[in-house]
């Protein structure tokens, strides 16, 4: 069994598929943690990115990546800045409050106890110790399930220690 972790894809379906055909990924031994960005430079390939995702079911594991939260910022508090209307028209198979529902539940971060590893994006504050770190991404998880993503983007936004550009 292996974990592997895959960084920023991009829009990159065709690579994504070259690289789990290149580690023989299975998904019924092996695990991949998707570490966002799933999306971004390029908003195109939306409908496929998410059908190859979901086609290993729990086996892949996919986190927020700055893009992902860029996009959801933009799409619950109704703007119409260029996130969305890049992505509206790069996706006429998937509209955007499909493409928010799904990457609405994606985590901060990871965790796996028995590799003594947390895996997150882009890092955590310097200011924080593992164990803040994992706190900050717990309470996120938790308030977005509470909440909702909606006033949680609006709560992200007013905090810099936590708000990505």
């Amino acid at each position: 069994m292996s974990t592997y972790v895959v960084g920023d894809i991009h829009g990159c379906i065709r690579e994504l598929r070259m690289l789990f055909e290149l580690i023989k990924f299975n998904p019924y031994y092996d695990k991949a943690i998707i570490v966002g960005d799933i999306l971004g430079r390029t908003y195109e390939n939306a409908t496929e990115i998410i059908t190859f995702i979901r086609s290993y079911k729990n086996s892949v594991c996919v986190l927020l990546g700055n893009h992902e939260v860029k996009f959801l910022e933009s799409f619950y508090k109704n703007t119409t800045d260029v996130v969305l209307k890049h992505f509206c028209s790069s996706n006429k198979d998937i509209s955007p409050q499909t493409y928010a529902e799904w990457i609405s539940q994606f985590s901060l971060f990871y965790v796996d106890h028995s590799l003594k590893t947390l895996v997150v994006h882009a890092g955590v504050s310097p200011q924080w110790h593992d164990y803040e770190a994992l706190h900050q991404a717990m309470y996120f998880n938790h308030h977005k399930n509470v909440w909702g993503m909606k006033r949680l983007m609006s709560i992200l936004s007013e905090c810099p220690v936590l708000y990505w550009n």
